[in-house]
Parts: C-alpha cells; structure tokens; sequence
C-alpha cells in the first residue's frame, strides 16, 4: 500500500467511528502518525458517541508511530508490544486501552 494509501485509509478508519457509541465509554485515545500526512487525532469515547479531534491532545493512553503500524494496530492486524520493540510504535498510558485499539475502531463493534 502506497504512503497515501495508508493515510487516507488510516483517517477513513478514525472518522468512520465518529458518533458512534463504542466501550469503553470515559476513556481516549491520542493518535500521533510521524509519517506521511503526520495525523493527529483525540479520539473521546463519550455516551454520546465518539467525538474526533484532529488535533494534539493528551488521552488515556497514546499510540505514536508509522501510519502503517498505527492502522495496523487499529485494524487488528498488529501486536503493540512487538511493533514498539521493533521501533515501529511506541505506547503510552494504559496498555489495556491500546490492546482493545482494534475493537474501539473496528467498523463493525463486536
């Protein structure tokens, strides 16, 4: 997948949950690519719905890294801890939230 196919894909997959009512509800996520379009979003799962901010913030936890890697985790295709030894992430706050990145942004929530 090209540079810009990863970009468009990765902000297509976050606004794609926006008001949305995604688990687990009070919690946030930052999202920080370091390649390509260089996205940043808030990401707050609120009652209501899922607000996206595409804009740097401070969440409960935060994903920084390749788009490749950061859509990887988002679709369930990555391991977070074995994509932050090789250098291709790195994770901040609660590790649960990131481990259930791929549920949160999952078009369809299990």
């Amino acid at each position: 997948m090209t540079r810009e196919a990863t970009d468009a894909k990765l902000r297509s997959l976050i606004a794609a949950i926006e008001g949305t009512i995604r688990e687990p509800v009070g919690r946030s996520y930052h999202l920080h690519q370091l390649d390509g379009a260089r996205l940043e979003a808030m990401v707050y799962l609120e009652a209501t719905g899922v607000r996206v901010e595409w804009t740097h913030g401070k969440g409960d936890c935060a994903v920084t890294g390749s788009g490749a890697a950061i859509l990887s985790l988002l679709e369930g295709d990555g391991a977070p801890d074995e994509d932050e030894a090789q250098g291709s992430l790195v994770l901040y706050g609660d590790r649960d939230l990131v481990r259930v990145a791929s549920t949160v942004f999952s078009p369809r929530p299990s």
